[in-house]
């Protein structure tokens, strides 16, 4: 019965780490090919593993009930700040620590590959 506007009031937090997801695995994808034949990595392909990982957390725990038109309509900088303060204190956890884990991993890569 409720699901007429599931389309129209996805949360916001879910499509982010959709997006999010994606862009990490592409930029992970460019930094693995680029280890491998080159001899410098440019830094932002560095964040690609964080990214993702982010990106993972976000869509299993997409932080308030807030739409993502409520997050456009607020703006960039004001819609993520707002995705944060509605955010219960374990998706900010989680986001930070898949943030951490997604570095851990790009610097692991970078030892591994001798940078």
């Amino acid at each position: 019965m409720g699901h007429s506007n599931s389309k129209k009031d996805q949360k916001a937090g879910r499509i982010i780490g959709i997006v999010l997801l994606v862009l990490g695995m592409i930029l992970t994808t460019v930094l693995v090919y680029i280890i491998s034949t080159a001899q410098s990595v440019p830094r932002i392909l560095i964040a690609g593993p964080s990214i993702g990982f982010l990106g993972l957390a976000m869509s299993i725990f997409p932080g308030g009930n807030l739409s993502y038109k409520e997050i456009n309509k607020a703006g960039s900088k004001k819609g993520v700040r707002l995705l944060w303060s509605v955010a219960p204190n374990a998706h900010k956890t989680i986001w930070i620590v898949s943030g951490i884990i997604g570095l851990i991993t790009s610097f692991k890569i970078l030892l591994d590959q001798g940078f």
